[in-house]
């Protein structure tokens, strides 16, 4: 009798150490679910990731294609034409002022010395 008493007690602590390591069995399969919905998480907001960018993609594409359809060298020519003028124009002004200025004193220094 005894036997079976030890036979029991010896099934009764391996059946309490299955139960044990099937806990910790549930717990680590509750972790990798957890882990494995992170990665769903993850993945999908990389595949949103990666669909923002390839929009970018075509966007930054589209601009480039626009910019190739404008003459660059020509723009800059004009630019620097413009500039150019803009310039001989404020030359031109400042010689006019200058002489203006210069005529202003000669009429201030004839009217004084009429007056004196």
């Amino acid at each position: 009798m005894e036997n079976y008493q030890e036979k029991f007690v010896a099934a009764e602590k391996e059946a309490s150490e299955l139960a044990n390591d099937l806990n910790q069995l549930k717990k680590e399969l509750i972790k990798y679910k957890s882990a494995g919905d992170s990665l769903d998480v993850v993945s999908k907001q990389l595949t949103e990731a990666a669909a923002g960018i390839e929009n970018l993609a075509r966007s930054i594409e589209n601009y480039v294609d626009i910019l190739r359809e404008f003459d660059i060298a020509q723009l800059t020519d004009k630019i620097s034409e413009s500039l150019e003028e803009q310039i001989l124009n404020s030359a031109k002004l400042s010689t006019m002022l200058r002489y203006s200025l210069l005529a202003n004193v000669l009429i201030v220094v004839l009217v004084l010395i009429l007056i004196f």
